[in-house]
């Protein structure tokens, strides 16, 4: 068996370390080093995720490890990822979770290109039921995309990861100011102007995502990327928020689930779908051969 033995390990504790072999750099992002191990005692396969030498020094980050420890160990859903132990020191950090063998949807996409309807709308049920979980304990991802969906290799499952930027609608959000939390392409309107967030973010990030699973890129990126090189139409949001024309990308695309999407990425959270629930009704209206329409017209 392979056991690595080098300074990318160094951020694990050592308590985990007399615990777990480690066997492979899984990946890295975010500040974020993932390894895929086992357990001594009955060697299960595990994910640990560790943050490095900046652990030690960056408050915030500590702030936001700690945040996703207490996340994770209030949840736990068959379509998100679920934490087994943690060690929080002052120097070093560790997380403990399932391992999944698979890749990311980022990687597949780049891999293999976009996916079919078929399964785009099997795996916006999975992301949809894992998000749905999450705000019923109040907590908003923030921060779905492909690069944080994992796609089990056996079962084709979606795996929602990554809580370090959740916010929990019952407690004080760990970003202050005018920072923006989430990741560019992917934001939100509410999210560019700091506005309050709510379930509905999340539901505009999935559709982002579904957009990008049948299309093999981020339609919305080019939108976001001009809105930030022209700082002064952040002044008139709503008059430059221009949705893509989906049709012209993803031929053949049936009209209902182009209106799936579209009534995820409205522009005012109040024409989106309100709840995971909604979204996930008009999904299976669509996969009985029902007719979705655009949530205005209705």
């Amino acid at each position: 068996m392979f056991v690595m033995q080098d300074d990318s390990t160094s951020g694990i504790p050592q308590e985990i370390l007399e615990r777990y072999t480690v066997e492979e750099l899984l990946g890295r992002g975010g500040g974020a080093l993932v390894f895929r191990a086992r357990r001594n005692s009955d060697k299960t396969q595990v994910a640990l995720k560790t943050f490095g030498s900046r652990y030690a020094t960056d408050l915030d980050l500590r702030r936001r490890v700690k945040r996703e420890v207490e996340t994770l160990e209030r949840l736990s859903h068959p379509n998100m990822v679920n934490i087994i132990e943690s060690s929080l020191g002052t120097e070093r950090a560790c997380l403990v979770l399932d391992y999944f063998a698979g890749s990311t949807l980022l990687d597949a996409l780049r891999g293999h290109g976009a996916f079919t309807v078929e399964d785009t709308l099997r795996l916006g049920l999975d992301v949809a039921g894992a998000l749905g979980h999450c705000h019923e304990s109040q907590i908003i991802h923030r921060d779905v995309k492909p690069g944080n969906i994992q796609i089990e290799s056996k079962s084709g499952r979606a795996i929602l990861l990554d809580f370090g930027v959740v916010k929990s609608l019952d407690q004080t959000a760990i970003t202050r100011g005018p920072s923006l939390t989430g990741s560019l392409g992917y934001l939100t309107p509410e999210q560019i102007r700091g506005r309050d967030v709510d379930p509905r973010t999340d539901i505009y990030q999935l559709g982002v995502v579904l957009l990008q699973t049948l299309s093999g890129r981020n339609l919305l990126d080019d939108l976001i990327q001009r809105l930030f090189e022209h700082p002064e139409r952040m002044e008139d949001l709503g008059n430059w928020w221009n949705l893509p024309t989906i049709r012209d990308t993803v031929t053949d695309l049936p009209t209902s689930v182009e209106n799936l999407i579209l009534n995820c990425i409205q522009f005012e959270p109040d024409h989106r779908y309100s709840s995971t629930g909604e979204f996930e009704d008009h999904v299976r209206r669509i996969q009985h051969g029902e007719f979705v329409s655009i949530l205005t017209d209705a």
